[in-house]
């Protein structure tokens, strides 16, 4: 559940311009600037909510501000972990269309807010509504590359990518191109257009920078390359010390490595956290220090807590519901997996698809995921080996190559 255009805005509202560049190149284009403390940034943005919230109750009509409080809340949601506040700005987003349906704010709200709980195709009906209302070209314009990205159709969403980047070269813009370059597989490209971005960085809020390390980060595990994803990680927690993925992906790297207290450390920080993620980590930690039976409860915790999730929102956390089954209800993990991939037909989505398939013995999905793997555009190595195992598994001789298939 990622809103780039959530957390640029939230940068816009937070920041603050005269940020200096440093004279020299550090490890990485964007590690000398100086911020705004990452506590007291997280703080801004509680402030900033309770102020909206305010606003919205004195004037219920006003779509600009249930607009911003949505975007703020979306930022607060992903950063920090608070999933409550996913259902929080559904809500705002709701009842602007319905107390101001005629302004296209409304439905570019409810748009952005439907995009994060991934129910695409009801976001792209709320963009085409806010086009007939006159609404911002560049703004319907973003938000439908958010959404074909999603969805799986990269293709169709770079150039629309490419088009904001060719109007404004911004820090906001370039990184969206380059997520878009990532999901493309095409890593040089996207790591140009980063350092791009950090180049056209003249503020002083911690947000968009941390937002191109971690994607940075996601490239460099996505690579193999743990120790680079690491200290790209680490790179964020520096900057936001609650940014919940961050901490996440860093605390995972360190189980793989066998570093069960180093893994314990870095979710130390996010306190007594009810995300599902930072309570499966923590059944891992405690199954490492031999404590079998605290990790069975806190599992059994997270399960109801996933099972409560995909109740209310099944699009948006079908797929981490399912890889937390994996090892638990395989056949449910698999159920799961094929609504995500009805959602998204991602490489991701197909990775998580397929393994679900073979952890569940259902031969007859593993073959017709496999055969329908091999049409995916940008498929990763990953899923290049998935696909292979399936087919031969099959008695299918596989492609000598996938279509579109990308080095990463």
């Amino acid at each position: 559940m990622k809103a780039l255009g959530a957390v640029a805005l939230a940068a816009c509202i937070l920041g603050a311009t005269g940020c200096r560049r440093p004279v020299t190149a550090p490890a990485e284009l964007g590690d000398a600037f100086r911020t705004t403390d990452g506590v007291l940034a997280a703080s801004n943005i509680d402030t900033l909510i309770a102020a909206r919230e305010v606003a919205v109750g004195r004037d219920p009509r006003w779509a600009g501000e249930r607009a911003v409080l949505v975007d703020l809340l979306q930022t607060r949601g992903q950063l920090f972990g608070h999933l409550e506040d996913y259902d929080r700005a559904e809500a705002v987003a709701d009842a602007a269309v319905e107390k101001a349906p005629h302004l296209p704010e409304s439905w570019l709200a409810r748009a952005s807010s439907r995009l994060t709980l991934h129910r695409f195709q009801d976001a792209l009906a709320d963009l085409a509504q806010a086009q007939q209302r006159g609404a911002d070209a560049d703004a319907v314009e973003a938000l439908q590359a958010s959404a074909l990205l999603a969805e799986g159709h990269t293709d169709d969403a770079l150039p629309l990518r490419r088009h904001a980047v060719q109007r404004w070269a911004s820090t906001s813009n370039l990184t969206a191109l380059a997520v878009a370059e990532i999901a493309a597989g095409d890593f040089a490209q996207a790591n140009t257009h980063l350092d791009a971005a950090v180049r056209a960085f003249h503020d002083v809020a911690p947000f968009p920078l941390v937002f191109i390390d971690f994607q940075r980060a996601l490239m460099a595990e996505e690579a193999g390359d743990l120790d680079r994803a690491s200290a790209r990680y680490r790179s964020v927690l520096r900057r936001l010390p609650s940014h919940v993925q961050a901490a996440v992906h860093l605390a995972a790297i360190e189980l793989v490595r066998g570093h069960a207290e180093a893994a314990a450390s870095v979710l130390a920080p996010l306190g007594n956290s009810d995300d599902p993620e930072i309570l499966s980590l923590r059944a891992d930690v405690l199954e490492r220090r031999q404590q079998k039976d605290e990790a069975e409860r806190l599992r059994r915790r997270v399960e109801a807590r996933y099972r409560a999730l995909v109740e209310r929102h099944p699009e948006a956390f079908a797929d981490h519901a399912a890889r937390f089954l994996l090892a638990r209800d395989a056949p449910r993990a698999l159920a799961l997996a094929r609504l995500n991939l009805s959602v998204r037909a991602t490489p991701a989505a197909y990775e998580l698809a397929l393994s679900a398939a073979g952890a569940a013995g259902d031969m007859a999905q593993r073959c017709q995921l496999a055969q329908d793997a091999r049409r995916t555009a940008h498929p990763t190595r990953r899923l290049e080996a998935l696909t292979r195992l399936g087919l031969e598994a099959c008695g299918t001789a596989p492609l000598p190559a996938m279509a579109g298939a990308l080095s990463r």
